[in-house]
């Protein structure tokens, strides 16, 4: 080998040596100082901090931190599905202003009108049907779990492999008249509206997935809401001109729930993974893919 080709050759590994020790680092490292739009950041790293920075952790058939799959650093949220249950773990955040989970809020004297949330999310090669329940953003209106919206994101139906929003309110006018969690004959849903990306199936699986959602109520007393869905970086679901809260002010977003809740029961068991959870006031975007060294290099 010639001198140069080894000088050559030796700077291409290291390079691409610290990308990818990059790419694998931790992304919430230092977030409040290097996102000061971020409202939250978790890696999921320490199955331990679960209980001190989450208002509620549900762990359902075992439901925590596993060391057996992560996007970055050496965990992540994982979840197991089996034949016998519905519920398979949630963990619950609370930030803004609030009657819910006040003593873990985050940010906790502002009111959040405007919130984008970023997870991802991985199944493996052998994933069957539909996951159910993924996440929520909530404006909690009194401490008995009274809610003034809900931003649902789940299947887009059980006969399919994809995902979709159904946005709901709880209010009438200025009030909230939705009494306690999930107030079904109180609750009005505003359409749901489904992604066309079937992340449950094919060759989706086996990999990460970015998945962004985004909240802007409406103005008081109009009907200018909206709710979005990125996969990947891309727009896949949108619902504008929506009537979240009516003229109602007195709590905005305050919570958001990642969960895998399944209402038919898993097919097998089979496990899900959840690691990069981010709140944010805009867009956060997904992770770059670290570039590969070139494969044509030949040495003489």
């Amino acid at each position: 080998m010639k001198p140069y080709s080894r000088i050559f050759l030796l700077m291409v590994i290291c390079t691409s040596f610290s990308v990818l020790s990059h790419a694998a680092g931790l992304e919430c490292t230092n977030w409040q100082q290097n996102h000061s739009e971020w409202i939250w950041c978790d890696d999921f790293e320490n199955d331990a901090s679960l209980e001190t920075d989450y208002f509620e952790v549900n762990r359902s058939n075992g439901f925590g931190v596993s060391d057996e799959s992560s996007m970055g650093g050496k965990s992540a949220l994982k979840s197991t599905y089996t034949t016998d249950k519905k519920e398979f773990g949630n963990v619950k955040l609370s930030f803004g202003r609030t009657r819910v989970g006040s003593s873990r809020s985050r940010s906790a004297e502002t009111d959040f009108e405007d919130v984008y949330w970023r997870i991802y999310l991985r199944m493996p090669e052998n994933w069957e049907e539909n996951g159910g329940k993924l996440t929520r953003a909530i404006s909690f209106s009194n401490s008995d779990w009274s809610q003034a919206m809900k931003a649902n994101v789940w299947q887009d139906s059980w006969t399919s492999h994809g995902i979709g929003l159904d946005p709901t309110t709880g209010v009438d006018g200025s009030q909230v008249i939705t009494v306690g969690y999930n107030d079904f004959s109180n609750t009005t849903y505003l359409g749901k509206v489904n992604a066309s990306t079937q992340i449950y199936s094919g060759d989706r699986l086996g990999k990460w997935q970015c998945i962004e959602t985004h909240v802007r109520l409406n103005t008081l007393g109009k009907t200018d809401g909206v709710f979005q869905l990125w996969i990947d970086g891309r727009l896949e679901a949108e619902a504008t001109s929506l009537n979240w809260r009516g003229s109602y002010s007195e709590y905005a977003i305050n919570a958001i729930f990642l969960e895998n809740y399944h209402n038919k029961y898993g097919p097998k068991t089979q496990s899900r993974y959840m690691d990069n959870f981010v709140v944010s006031r805009s867009r956060i975007g997904c992770l770059n893919s670290p570039p590969k060294a070139p494969s044509n290099i030949s040495a003489y």
